[in-house]
């Protein structure tokens, strides 16, 4: 397993107030690796840290909160 720190921006679509960022930062921080989450609801996109974690579960992770979520280029 990869222990060095990872950062990655995620795009996500459907956040409209706090309660939706607040639901998306919990969703990325259930994720094994994942230490800090921080959503940018103007933007919107999550910017997700840890070490060792797997993007692919954190995208389903957020989906399954009821965001579209995705990588962007």
């Amino acid at each position: 397993m990869d222990n060095s720190e990872t950062k990655t921006t995620i795009n996500v679509k459907g956040m409209t107030c706090g309660h939706c960022a607040q639901a998306v930062e919990e969703a990325a921080l259930s994720v094994d690796g994942v230490s800090q989450a921080t959503v940018d609801l103007g933007k919107g996109q999550a910017t997700i840290s840890g070490s060792g974690f797997d993007l692919d579960t954190v995208i389903q992770a957020i989906s399954e909160a009821g965001y579209a979520a995705s990588v962007g280029e």
